[in-house]
């Protein structure tokens, strides 16, 4: 009896080591800093720019570069050079008393990407709407990782800290209520 259970531990063991790597792979960047491109060229736009230990989510491989999934939920690129693909997991520490300015700015970086989107493409034609929402998407991406340095937040932890503040901020007005 004791033997099975050592057995059925082992086993367990062994496919949860194995098959974590399967669930979440991450890119950190591994130079001092890393352009972000829209395309994957180096012809292509700069969005912004990553620093050293800076950790994305993975998104594969195009024409020889790393994809990474940015906060418009687009991908964007980064040399392979400059990037090492990583499976272990990361944690989102953070305190819950930033959330406050960390959902603020935010809301800023969307509302000054709308405006400067809108201020160089104006929604007068169906041409100028799909650049413009091109654009937006670009200048939130950009802005968005400002604030994360801002915060020192790992970009790859966007959307756990966009959750929590959400979910702490009904908490509290919750116990407000009460």
């Amino acid at each position: 009896m004791k033997k099975s259970y050592i057995i059925f531990f082992l086993l367990t063991l062994f496919i949860i080591i194995f098959t974590l790597p399967a669930f979440a792979q991450f890119v950190r960047v591994t130079s001092e800093f890393a352009n972000i491109m829209l395309m994957p060229n180096t012809e292509s736009i700069i969005i912004s720019k990553a620093f050293e230990n800076d950790i994305f989510e993975y998104g594969g491989e195009e024409n020889g570069w790393i994809k990474i999934n940015m906060f418009s939920g687009d991908y964007r690129y980064i040399h392979p050079n400059l990037v090492k693909v990583i499976n272990y997991g990361i944690s989102a520490p953070f305190s819950d008393d930033i959330c406050q300015s960390l959902m603020k700015r935010l809301e800023e970086a969307e509302d000054r990407s709308l405006v400067e989107s809108d201020n160089k493409y104006p929604l007068s034609n169906s041409e100028n709407m799909e650049k413009n929402n091109e654009y937006q998407r670009m200048l939130l991406d950009r802005y968005i990782l400002e604030i994360f340095h801002e915060f020192n937040l790992q970009p790859a932890i966007y959307q756990i800290a966009v959750s929590r503040c959400i979910e702490g901020s009904k908490v509290r007005l919750g116990k407000d209520q009460q």
